[in-house]
């Protein structure tokens, strides 16, 4: 299958610069042709160098900042621990924490013009089917998203301004801001339901709120569910089947029962789960 390259939900560039081998590869091909273009390859393997820090949003909402993908684009580390990007082939049978990177820059960008610290819980549904996790029109960017990135061509076409960092208010800012609104972001200190708009959900889809209520869809708005929550421990002696159809708490469920966390011996084996539900929903689930 191969390896292939993963783009920013925000600004739609890769997670990584120029790879150094391609970037060697480009020098070794190009130099006795065209000594501008391997200047210019030169200049922007310098400029994209944000690419490498990106920042990771955990399903079970936690933020991990200062990540650098290591493997195929979609492994990343920090820290001595790896992150799996979700993407296509993705598999949740062993519950296995994934995430879903953007560039610490747009991160900060985000936080810094919308006020936003960004979540999964953020996030809205996601589509496994496509490598456009969100559906986003990222504009004259995606030209350029092919297997891997294709740099030449970006230099070629004159379209450096596509890689510039969002702090940088460039050319590319117009359309930066347009995938964000996309997302329908919601901004409001007084909000108590979930992060994300209820636009992109079903009736009966639950997400936990921001003031840590559970809330349902109920014709077409979040409507909180007066129950508060209750968080409870289970043993699972690396048996995960039981607790295979629950999603973390970043996600949503058609049930009040969202996977918190996993205890995890150094040998991997998995001996128990933290779970937040409703009580009066426990014996029926």
């Amino acid at each position: 299958m191969g390896c292939w390259d993963i783009y920013c939900f925000i600004c739609g560039n890769s997670c990584h610069t120029l790879a150094e081998d391609l970037y060697n590869e480009f020098i070794d091909a190009e130099d006795r042709e065209d000594k501008n273009l391997i200047n210019k390859i030169k200049d922007l393997y310098d400029k994209t160098k944000w690419f490498n820090s990106c920042t990771l949003l955990l399903e079970n909402n936690q933020v991990i900042h200062g990540a650098k993908e290591y493997d195929c684009s979609i492994d990343f580390y920090k820290d001595s621990k790896h992150y799996e990007h979700i993407f296509q082939y993705s598999n949740f049978a062993n519950k296995e924490l994934k995430c879903i990177f953007l560039h610490d820059d747009c991160y900060q960008y985000i936080k810094t013009k919308y006020g936003i610290e960004l979540t999964f819980s953020h996030l809205p549904p996601y589509n496994l089917k496509s490598s456009n996790l969100f559906n986003i029109k990222y504009g004259e960017i995606e030209k350029y998203q092919e297997q891997d990135y294709d740099y030449p061509q970006i230099i070629k076409d004159r379209k450096q301004y596509l890689c510039l960092s969002p702090l940088l208010n460039g050319k590319n800012i117009t359309q930066i801001n347009k995938n964000i609104r996309a997302l329908n972001l919601k901004n409001d200190p007084k909000r108590k339901g979930p992060a994300v708009s209820a636009t992109f959900y079903k009736t009966g889809d639950i997400k936990l709120g921001l003031n840590g209520m559970f809330w349902i869809i109920s014709k077409g708005k979040w409507t909180e569910i007066k129950e508060k929550p209750k968080k409870i421990k289970i043993k699972l002696n690396n048996d995960t089947s039981k607790i295979k159809k629950i999603p973390y708490v970043g996600h949503h469920n058609t049930k009040p029962i969202f996977l918190l966390s996993l205890d995890i011996l150094k040998n991997k084996k998995i001996t128990g789960a933290e779970i937040l539900l409703l009580e009066s929903a426990k014996f029926k689930l």
